[in-house]
């Protein structure tokens, strides 16, 4: 891989519980799509660690592909995702997936309970703010929530800043 022929012209984005995965796979499946098979984080957690860091997710890419892409669908919710995808891929073109909030919500209350990190009835979990547990209206675990961290304002974010979604 030399210069830029590795860089995503396409990236995944979207809300938790929101068929992000799955679209990935339906991707993948195209011989002339390579997408990792890991989310790279590389604009939320990884940016620190350097864009060599970020190349190591596509050297797997076989020289036939035609179109490269990547999903990680916490870019929609992290503060500073949409700002560094724009100063490094100014012409990429953004896939964003959105769910029904409450059908989301409820997938996500499904998703903790069939892992044992929680064991209350929906009700509990999707009613408590100040809960402990894992929830859907903490912000702080990069999940598409109510009020400040709303879709609508996550969405304009990545709006300001692309002329491409």
């Amino acid at each position: 891989m030399s210069g830029r022929d590795w860089y995503p012209s396409f990236i995944v984005i979207g809300a938790v519980k929101a068929a992000t995965t799955w679209i990935q796979m339906r991707l993948q499946e195209n011989p002339r799509i390579f997408l990792p098979d890991c989310e790279p984080h590389f604009f939320s957690a990884g940016f620190e660690r350097g864009e060599e860091h970020y190349r190591t997710f596509f050297e797997t890419r076989p020289s036939s592909v035609e179109i490269v892409g990547e999903k990680s669908a916490d870019y929609l919710a992290h503060p500073l995702a949409a700002q560094r995808v724009a100063k490094m891929l100014p012409d990429v073109r953004l896939v964003l997936q959105l769910r029904n909030p409450v059908e989301r919500a409820y997938s996500d209350y499904k998703m903790f309970y069939r892992r044992g990190t929680i064991s209350g009835p929906p009700e509990e979990y999707l009613s408590r703010p100040d809960s402990s547990v894992p929830d859907f209206w903490k912000t702080a675990s990069m999940r598409v929530t109510c009020g400040a961290g709303s879709t609508c304002s996550l969405v304009r974010t990545y709006s300001s800043i692309s002329t491409k979604t």
